[in-house]
């Protein structure tokens, strides 16, 4: 049985609807986890630290450090996570984009359904 072309339309746009789905979900799910592990170990560096300023001995090298992970935490916020999600944004869309494009230069080649067995009249 020949694919029509509006099948092959309509079957490469379900495809690429669902990948285009299931690629997103995964990057989501990356980019969540790896800024929030950076996120989390931060904040518990910042709060270690700060535990120790009361020390007399240490409290201004401690001090200093806590400052520097507050300006860090702080560009971590502004910087890192946009950049992270724009980079991971960018590499979801190109997993689908040459997914995509690689299922419709398969379905092109193949001419035949894999989904009905010829029928023969």
């Amino acid at each position: 049985m020949k694919i029509s072309g509006d099948f092959n339309l309509d079957f490469l746009k379900i495809y690429s609807n669902r990948s285009l789905v299931l690629i997103a979900i995964f990057m989501i799910f990356l980019f969540i986890l790896i800024d929030s592990t950076f996120y989390i170990m931060l904040s518990m560096m910042q709060t270690k630290l700060s535990s120790f300023q009361s020390a007399e001995n240490v409290m201004h090298a401690i001090s200093d450090t806590v400052d520097e992970i507050t300006v860090i935490q702080i560009r971590f916020k502004k910087i890192f996570i946009p950049i992270s999600a724009g980079l991971f944004g960018f590499l979801g869309f190109l997993i689908w984009f040459s997914l995509r494009f690689s299922f419709k230069n398969l379905l092109n080649k193949s001419g035949y359904s894999f989904l009905a067995k010829e029928r023969q009249d």
